[in-house]
């Protein structure tokens, strides 16, 4: 892949990501922005119903029902006035005498939720429909009705004053229906206490899942307020105002929530939390696809360079024989036996050299399908490194290498040729690219058998660290080929010493470039 293609790659790349996560942040806006109007509705609907209830549970407690005895009129001696007087002064069902203390030998007096069967029989009959009472009772609540088919008429307020002149006493707080055989009485108040409405709104709001804050404000007929957690009301960020009809006429009741955004937000938090994980697999995908496309790029420019390495490496020594050849050749080298044997000398040299070349290529390929066998044998360590430093020192002159052992004899269990191969590797690579001072440290501890071969040198940066034991890999130096190689020997060295079971690693210190080699002293 070109650099061109990869730049528009990147691109492309760039560009779905950024596609992406804008839908994602625009879908996860306007979920937000649902998810607050369906807060707003769900606390409307909640008050709505908290006040429905309300009002239902005082109705039925509110509630009285007179059923005057047989033959007796309930307008005549005041009766009604009487009751409805005491109602006046208490100005609360629950203040005024027990049933049992009203009823008397003229009327029987039911309450709750006897009295509120009562007043559902009244409904009935305003239906339109006239209703037939039996001997039995009305309904599980016990309210007993005579046994003769009645039709009831309704009675209005004006045909109660109409009856008795005393029931102008009675305030517009009592809602008064009459049926024939009966007389219902309700109470209700124009105010709400709002402590006692509270459980009730929990409830609601429970149901709808709400856990946040929130205040009420009762407004009256005369415009005065009484409110619950005044403090939320005061700094309210969300208000909404109850639309039931049960409601007194000219009043008013709101709930107010000062933090909404986090409730909406615990709500979106699901649609928030799956767009996360989409953007960071599509995030991880796209760059997992450009690691591979960064790798098959190297894999291209390093397929690259070993063919440029190979050619290099290659020609010389085919070069130098084509040369010893041609002169034996066309210079008569045969009659001049010293001139035969110098040139016979050179092409040996170079043979060996190109087969060497080719035997590591082949090693590394049977490093890699795990066919390399190893001959473990009791190794002298000590000796096979001091002859590795001896073997290149022979060759230097501007450098200097220098061994330094610790600890003595160290033997190790292991494959002298490959370890051979590998120490040389790692002192070949310090020679040929690291600095004028190199030194090979041996030393042993408890458990393991530690070698380090360090040089002064500078020239490896921290990105090359974790590239420099792949194999081919060779530290970039655009197209000078100043230094020889195919980029195996690292590689070539890494994998024997993990077959012996010890580590190598490498290490870029102030003064230098340090790789240390662990190995496990099996004893």
């Amino acid at each position: 892949m070109n650099a061109q293609r990869y730049k528009y790659a990147i691109y492309a790349i760039i560009g779905i990501i950024t596609v992406v996560i804008s839908i994602q942040i625009y879908w996860n806006v306007l979920n937000y922005q649902n998810n607050k109007i369906q807060l707003v509705n769900d606390v409307q609907v909640s008050l709505d119903n908290a006040v429905n209830t309300y009002f239902t549970n005082e109705a039925e407690k509110n509630t009285l029902a007179l059923e005057p005895n047989e033959g007796f009129d309930i307008f005549e001696d005041g009766t009604l006035d009487s009751i409805t007087k005491r109602i006046d002064r208490s100005n609360s069902i629950a203040g005024i005498d027990s049933v049992e203390n009203l009823s008397s030998d003229k009327v029987k007096i039911y309450q709750g939720k006897q009295a509120d069967s009562a007043k559902r029989a009244l409904e009935l009959k305003n239906s339109g429909a006239g209703f037939n009472v039996d001997n039995t009772k009305y309904n599980e609540d016990g309210i007993e009705k005579g046994s003769t088919n009645l039709r009831i008429p309704e009675v209005t307020m004006e045909d109660l004053k109409a009856m008795d002149e005393d029931t102008s006493n009675i305030k517009s707080a009592l809602d008064i229906d009459f049926l024939t055989s009966q007389i219902i009485i309700t109470y209700t108040s124009d105010s709400i206490p709002l402590k006692v409405f509270d459980t009730i709104v929990k409830k609601e709001l429970a149901r709808k899942n709400i856990k946040s804050s929130y205040g009420l404000e009762f407004i009256k007929k005369d415009s005065t307020s009484s409110f619950f957690n005044e403090s939320i009301v005061e700094n309210a960020e969300l208000e909404s105002r109850s639309e039931s009809s049960f409601l007194p006429k000219g009043t008013s009741l709101l709930i107010y929530f000062d933090n909404p955004n986090q409730e909406v937000f615990l709500r979106s938090l699901t649609g928030i939390f799956i767009s996360v994980v989409l953007i960071l697999g599509v995030i991880g995908i796209l760059f997992y696809l450009l690691k591979i496309i960064n790798n098959q790029k190297q894999l291209a420019e390093m397929k690259n360079d070993l063919i440029s390495n190979i050619t290099h490496e290659f020609k010389t020594p085919i070069a130098t024989v084509s040369a010893a050849v041609e002169g034996m050749k066309h210079f008569d080298a045969l009659k001049n036996k010293e001139k035969t044997r110098n040139y016979l000398d050179i092409s040996e040299v170079q043979l060996r050299k190109l087969n060497l070349m080719v035997e590591k290529l082949l090693e590394t390929a049977s490093l890699d399908k795990d066919n390399l066998q190893f001959q473990a044998e009791k190794i002298d360590l000590t000796r096979l490194i001091q002859n590795c430093v001896d073997n290149h020192r022979m060759h230097l002159k501007e450098k200097t290498l220098e061994r330094r052992n610790i600890s003595g004899v160290i033997h190790f269990i292991g494959d002298p040729f490959h370890l051979e191969n590998a120490m040389n590797n790692l002192i070949d690579n310090a020679v040929k690219y690291g600095g004028d001072i190199i030194h090979v440290v041996l030393n042993k501890n408890a458990d393991y058998i530690n070698i380090e071969v360090f040089d002064n040198g500078t020239g490896l940066k921290q990105k090359d660290l974790d590239l420099i034991f792949d194999k081919f890999y060779r530290v970039p130096k655009g197209d000078i080929h100043d230094v020889k190689g195919f980029g195996i020997g690292l590689y070539y060295t890494k994998k024997v010493i993990e077959k012996h079971g010890g580590t190598i690693e490498v290490k870029l210190q102030k003064n230098g470039t340090s790789f240390k080699i662990n190995l496990p002293d099996g004893k």
